[in-house]
């Protein structure tokens, strides 16, 4: 994994809040002290072509988010300043101050077009053996 990890650059980087969707609450909320203030990432690997929006808590500096994007993730500026996508851990919204949203919102689009142009589709697993009659 050090390897792998290695390879990462940061495309863009911004000073947004990170929120989560909760379905329990029915409502966004701030992820970590200060509000949810946090450092966010979107990171490419070089090697592997891969790219996650990674997110720290400006204050307690814990990871928060790390969300890999893939080819059919859908990224969504609900709002000039307030972009969400999900993962299969769950949903996540970013409120941008200034010009962040536009710059980060644009880096996003052009990594998910790099994914869906150049990655190949992952290849299906195997099917199953048929399992024997009774």
């Amino acid at each position: 994994p050090t390897a792998i990890m290695s390879t990462e650059t940061p495309v863009v980087t911004v000073t947004a809040t990170l929120l989560v969707y909760s379905t329990e609450q029915g409502k966004w909320l701030p992820q970590g002290p200060g509000n949810g203030v946090s450092r966010i990432y979107l990171y490419k690997n070089e090697a592997t072509r891969q790219y996650r929006i990674v997110s720290r808590n400006a204050q307690d500096k814990q990871v928060n988010c790390n969300s890999m994007l893939l080819k059919t993730t859908v990224y969504n500026k609900a709002t000039e300043n307030f972009h969400q996508w999900r993962d299969t851990r769950g949903v996540y919204g970013i409120t941008f101050t200034g010009k962040d949203a536009t710059t980060f919102g644009q880096a996003v689009d052009d990594a998910l077009v790099d994914l869906q142009n150049d990655a190949p589709a992952p290849a299906p697993p195997p099917a199953p053996a048929p399992a024997p009659a009774p």
